[in-house]
């Protein structure tokens, strides 16, 4: 793609998870059962050019401090779910980049460490406990003080958790929120306004627009919240330099979309036309030459 001989977009390979072997292992080959195994998996995936390996919840905790250490040695970001044992900080203090998911921001909360995530547990205890959080606590505070110190970045992907709003701007619901996701969308507001590095992730049907409109349901300008998705990642990814913004010397890569996103972001869902290297790419025609087998 990246020599046009395809038809595709940039992309920035992080190695698949590395996660222990076990009932509840992720959808790997890459499982692990000691220092060696992993060190092995982390190495492949640094010879293979990729960039950032991706932790996952059955991984054993005495393992992570290891992993983080030779990732980084190989030029490799570490990122993930926390695994189960580990508090968020706990993962933090190990070595880890960048956290998945706002439920493990909860969890730091909820006595992640006595609690088995390898399971439902992770999804559930959140649902059922969140609301249970004081964000106006020390403790909550403190720890977003540390994530910004540590320089971590956190994809929320929130719109994989909580249901959204029904429309931008509006208080109102398609399914009625409980507590717990109240504080989940309040907790990544604070990480936000906190200055913590965010991107926007996707996670199942799980949309970056339906993602961003969280993001400006809190009050954030559309502007700002556009820029998560953009700049924010490319800077993450080390590409701030030719992507993220459009500015003279930086690639021509955009999208254009049928209406303005930064009055409504729900516009970014309406892909009129790619610009990928300075070349234009009608999506309509695009579309219409797909053949399904």
């Amino acid at each position: 793609m990246d020599a046009g001989n395809e038809l595709g977009p940039r992309l920035v390979n992080a190695g698949g998870f590395i996660d222990g072997a076990g009932p509840f292992a992720g959808p790997t080959r890459a499982l692990v059962t000691d220092a060696a195994g992993a060190a092995r998996w982390v190495n492949a995936y640094a010879d293979s050019g990729f960039e950032q390996i991706k932790i996952y919840t059955s991984m054993p905790p005495a393992l992570v401090p290891g992993i983080t250490a030779l990732a980084h040695a190989r030029g490799l970001r570490v990122s993930g779910h926390v695994p189960s044992g580990m508090t968020a900080a706990d993962a933090v203090r190990a070595g880890y980049d960048e956290i998945h998911h706002i439920s493990f921001i909860a969890l730091n909360f909820l006595g992640t460490d006595t609690i088995d995530t390898r399971g439902a547990a992770r999804f559930t205890v959140p649902e059922e406990r969140a609301g249970t959080i004081d964000t106006a606590s020390a403790a909550v505070h403190e720890f977003i003080q540390f994530l910004h110190d540590r320089r971590i970045t956190v994809d929320p992907t929130i719109c994989a958790y909580v249901p959204p709003p029904a429309s931008p701007g509006s208080a109102a619901r398609t399914i009625p929120w409980t507590r717990s996701d109240s504080v989940m969308v309040e907790l990544t507001g604070m990480l936000y306004r906190g200055g913590v590095h965010l991107v926007i992730g996707t996670d199942n049907s799980c949309t970056v627009p339906e993602e961003l409109r969280f993001y400006t349901w809190l009050g954030i300008p559309p502007v700002d919240a556009i820029r998560l998705a953009t700049l924010n990642a490319a800077e993450y990814t080390h590409r701030g330099g030719d992507l993220g913004s459009i500015v003279p010397g930086k690639l021509a890569d955009m999208v254009l979309v049928s209406a303005d996103p930064t009055v409504d972001v729900a516009a970014l869902a309406r892909v009129t036309q790619v610009i990928k290297d300075g070349i234009l790419y009608d999506m309509a025609a695009l579309r219409s030459s797909l053949v399904y087998p």
